[in-house]
């Protein structure tokens, strides 16, 4: 369901819409150009959507279906990039880091594994221009700290393993790509976006 301005009395926005506005603000931040209105208007969309169907969110109501029917009311209204950032954030593709960094530098966390879905057929080109999508949706979480923070890369073995099945160049030279590509992304998103540091690269495998 998309909102209709006019289904609503000025008291519509109330305090669940009001949660729902702060929570999509603190997962989407710079990330969507339509600012607070847009975001009362998700909001909106969903609150009602919920109270037309009580099981739309999902089983027992759980915060993945809220963050679905966002998405779709994003992608509805034309916020592309808000909607991209909040899908790929319900899908557990990145988040932000659960411990502080020295400094008060910004942590994000980008999971590898949806891109090499295992028993499936892992193309290269796909992977790196996912990887170069995924940087450019959450560039904006590192604009305060002017490019000050870390990137942390999980399952990065993982992925370098998928991707080599049945080539011949080795494991360690796929991971050592896929950090070039993502170094190479952030230098570029620097200079757009006027940092005068980029994002330090992590990688989070516990082995390999």
């Amino acid at each position: 369901m998309i909102w209709n301005p006019n289904q609503f009395g000025g008291s519509a926005r109330d305090a669940a819409v009001d949660g729902i506005v702060e929570e999509l603000q603190a997962l989407c931040g710079k990330s969507l150009g339509g600012g607070e209105d847009a975001l009362a208007e998700v909001a909106m969309a969903v609150e009602a959507t919920l109270e037309e169907t009580p099981g739309a969110a999902g089983e027992d109501g759980v915060p993945g279906g809220v963050v679905a029917l966002a998405t779709k009311a994003l992608w509805a209204i034309g916020e592309t990039r808000a909607a991209r950032r909040l899908g790929l954030l319900g899908a557990g593709v990145i988040r932000p880091g659960e411990w502080s960094v020295a400094g008060g530098a910004t942590l994000w966390i980008v999971d590898l594994r949806p891109l090499c879905p295992a028993g499936g057929v892992v193309m290269e080109l796909q992977v790196l221009a996912s990887l170069d999508m995924i940087l450019d949706c959450i560039a904006d979480v590192w604009d305060d700290t002017e490019g000050r923070g870390l990137l942390g890369l999980q399952h990065l073995s993982e992925l370098a393993r998928r991707m080599n099945r049945g080539r011949k160049r080795g494991h360690g030279a796929l991971k050592l790509e896929i950090r070039e590509v993502c170094v190479a992304r952030l230098m570029t998103l620097a200079r757009r976006r006027g940092w005068v540091e980029r994002p330090e690269l992590m990688a989070l495998d516990v082995r390999g």
